[in-house]
């Protein structure tokens, strides 16, 4: 009868070390190929863990790949055809510790470090590039504080750059930082106020060309499933060549929405707001601006 006993404490015991843990699927992008799983403590389940879910048209399996508030985002394969559902619960025990080598951590059983591959993984996640056009032609202000020329016109120019999301609020709004880049554009045009009449005419003498590279901060969120609108912030670091003038960096704005058109590949337009000081060749210092709509293809990795 002791023996009996022993036996049902030690079986207890081995039970209350092996806690179940509730997850639920919360949505589902098959666009992406993510799962939004909603558990109350994400620190229970370990980064890298997989999960199988069976259905009439095959085996879905999900691994863990990111951790946003009380939300784990996993990488799914073959989940498509009705397999995974919103609502859908997924069953997961906390591994015992008695279960557990001594000699050997089970697999993504580890914490996350920087030679883990799937902090890599998680980095190439949150990264995209893009390459555009930016339509802004004109330079608008003063160039010369008595408005004897106002503005300074020319080409457009070709963009490009990274965007890394670095903060997730929710699974539907986070925070991203972008550095981009405008390839030189030609001011050869200028405004000029003759006698109370403003006259186009051709730069005289000299042909500015001006290259900017930018750094934005702007929050996204996610308007329907496949297309995010974002506003933010730019911060300008322009150069300009060829020309009596000198340039500094001003905060300008920027808004716009993406449309993902494939697994990896969106179309984004936005319009683009970047704001400078001009320094003419009298000393003076001019706040001009540049403002137009860009057009971008992006790929996210």
């Amino acid at each position: 009868m002791r023996i009996f006993a022993f036996l049902v404490s030690l079986l207890f015991i081995h039970t209350a070390m092996s806690n179940d843990i509730s997850l639920t699927v919360d949505q589902y992008d098959d666009l992406r190929q993510r799962a939004f799983i909603n558990v109350l403590n994400t620190t229970q389940v370990p980064m890298g863990t997989k999960f199988r879910v069976h259905g009439k048209t095959g085996t879905c399996e999900i691994r863990v790949i990111e951790r946003i508030n009380n939300h784990l985002v996993g990488e799914t394969t073959s989940c498509g055809g009705g397999i995974l559902n919103p609502g859908m619960n997924l069953a997961y025990s906390e591994p015992n510790p008695w279960d557990k080598p001594t000699f050997e951590p089970a697999p993504y059983q580890t914490a996350t470090n920087y030679d883990s591959p799937a902090l890599m993984t998680e980095i190439l996640n949150r990264t995209s590039v893009f390459v555009g056009h930016n339509f802004s032609r004109q330079m608008e202000g003063n160039v010369y504080s008595d408005g004897s020329v106002r503005d300074l016109r020319g080409g457009t120019a070709l963009s490009l750059g990274v965007k890394g999301r670095v903060y997730d609020f929710n699974d539907r709004i986070n925070l991203a930082v972008e550095v981009g880049y405008e390839s030189p554009r030609t001011l050869d045009t200028e405004t000029v106020n003759n006698n109370g009449v403003l006259v186009d005419q051709g730069t005289q003498g000299y042909s500015p060309r001006l290259s900017i590279w930018s750094l934005a901060a702007q929050g996204e969120a996610r308007i329907m499933d496949g297309m995010n609108g974002f506003l933010g912030a730019n911060l300008s670091f322009p150069s300009l060549r060829n020309g009596p003038f000198s340039i500094g960096s001003g905060i300008g704005f920027q808004g716009g929405a993406n449309y993902q058109v494939w697994e990896a590949i969106a179309i984004e337009g936005l319009v683009k707001i970047t704001n400078m000081n001009l320094r003419n060749d009298l000393g003076q210092d001019i706040n001009v601006s540049l403002a137009g709509i860009e057009i971008r293809g992006r790929y996210t990795f």
